[in-house]
């Protein structure tokens, strides 16, 4: 039962921030933010003058691997981070003070595999070259769609590569395979 609770929330975009930590009223709070569609809504809130309406000294910092912006708010070098609950979960049982304080995506079903067309199931997949991000809720998209059916990573060979990486890559066909943002249940 676990697994499918957390599987419906593990694509919940949350804000994580230290518990506990506070900083300067002087210093603006660090929010990490990577290549996700449900995050340009920080971009939005700083381009609106949002944070200067309501007095946040807010600093936006960019990261293009998704799970730099993890260790670096396990690391203390951010306030706050945009991340997925489930890629919450390591630090937190690693003893990292986080503390969830905003859901700001909730997804049920939106995340997919893009395949090329010869690919038409999962099963298609085996022994084809995957480019996705390690450790990110795209590895956990693919784990859990290959043990759907009866496949396991070792079926597949895992390319390691930033989103933008992998869009070049499965457009000049270096892969046959990426994760995307879009629905496809096969």
């Amino acid at each position: 039962m676990w697994f499918s609770a957390l599987k419906k929330f593990s694509a919940a975009i949350i804000l994580c921030s230290f518990f506990g930590v506070s900083s300067s009223a002087f210093s603006a709070v660090k929010i990490g933010v990577s290549d996700w569609p449900g995050w340009v809504a920080w971009y939005v809130a700083e381009q609106q003058g949002f944070f200067k309406k309501y007095g946040a000294d807010v600093e936006l910092v960019w990261f293009p691997n998704y799970t730099d912006s993890i260790q670096a708010l396990s690391a203390g070098r951010l306030d706050a981070n945009s991340q997925t609950l489930g890629d919450s979960m390591a630090p937190m049982a690693a003893g990292i003070p986080l503390k969830l304080v905003l859901i700001n995506d909730n997804s049920a079903g939106n995340d997919a595999l893009l395949a090329k067309p010869a690919i038409n199931t999962v099963k298609d997949l085996k022994g084809k070259t995957i480019a996705l991000e390690e450790f990110s809720v795209s590895h956990f998209v693919l784990v859990v769609a290959l043990a759907k059916h009866g496949m396991s990573p070792r079926d597949v060979k895992i390319v390691n590569l930033t989103a933008g990486d992998a869009a070049a890559a499965f457009l000049c066909r270096a892969c046959r395979c990426l994760r995307g943002m879009e629905s496809l249940d096969q």
